[in-house]
């Protein structure tokens, strides 16, 4: 009797931990507002559309994804919690959805970063460790919301990027998948202005906790992200009876 008990307990504790390894969390110091640009038909200049970003940041973890997301899941959050005997409705058509659904988490502590995304009703995850991208620092510098900032260079997902980064605010880190240089990255483009990154505001953050659950998502790999996404949007009908249109310039093209 004791030995099922045992395995009993054992058992539950494993779910939990598989559970908890499916959230990741972080109380943030910093909120650093982004105005996220980006092409999404490389042959099409017409084609751009910009969206809120936001950067989470302590000095060893950070969260990344847009403000309209946060907002979104928040709400969809609340109302999961309102018992039924509420009869209280929620119009989700009236709410503002995201053009970009991704949530990036890093934890520099162990090199881990997790990738999350969603198309349509399905969502993906793929864990992998933090990207170590080479930088080289030019001379040049100049002024973003009154910080000093000096310039970057680097080759990043098939892309050339200039990057501008601050060392007041001593923190490796940046949008999206972007670290390893000697301070915050304040904005950074690629050289063809197909994608780009631009700090609008940056300011402390409350005590409130910003988690990424994972738990219902499909999970991926890095390298196979982009063809499962791909393979999934292609199963999937739009309001005409056809397939969504897929993204012909992924930021990362390599």
């Amino acid at each position: 009797m004791e030995y099922k008990k045992v395995i009993l307990l054992s058992f539950f504790l494993l779910i939990n931990q598989l559970l908890k390894s499916q959230e990741y969390k972080l109380v943030p110091d910093l909120k650093v507002r982004y105005e996220f640009v980006f092409q999404s038909d490389s042959t099409d200049t017409k084609s751009k559309k910009s969206e809120i970003m936001n950067l989470y940041l302590t000095k060893d973890k950070s969260v990344f994804e847009s403000d309209a997301k946060y907002k979104y899941d928040s709400i969809v959050s609340s109302y999961s919690k309102i018992t039924p005997s509420s009869n209280l409705i929620v119009n989700f058509d009236a709410i503002q959805k995201p053009q970009v659904w991704i949530s990036i988490f890093k934890n520099f502590n162990n090199n881990e970063l997790i990738y999350s995304d969603k198309i349509m009703k399905y969502k993906l995850f793929y864990q992998d460790n933090i990207d170590k991208i080479t930088w080289k620092i030019l001379p040049e510098t100049k002024v973003i919301l009154g910080y000093k900032c000096k310039k970057a260079i680097c080759h990043f997902g098939g892309r050339n990027y200039i990057a501008w980064y601050s060392e007041k605010i001593a923190i490796p880190n940046g949008p999206y998948k972007f670290n390893g240089l000697p301070g915050l990255i304040l904005s950074i483009a690629d050289t063809n202005n197909q994608f780009s990154f631009n700090v609008i505001e940056i300011a402390k953050h409350k005590n409130q906790e910003i988690t990424i659950n994972v738990k219902n998502n499909i999970k991926t790999t890095r390298e196979n992200y982009y063809s499962d996404k791909v393979k999934i949007i292609k199963g999937l009908k739009g309001k005409n009876g056809r397939p969504p249109s897929i993204n012909l310039n992924p930021i990362e093209k390599s």
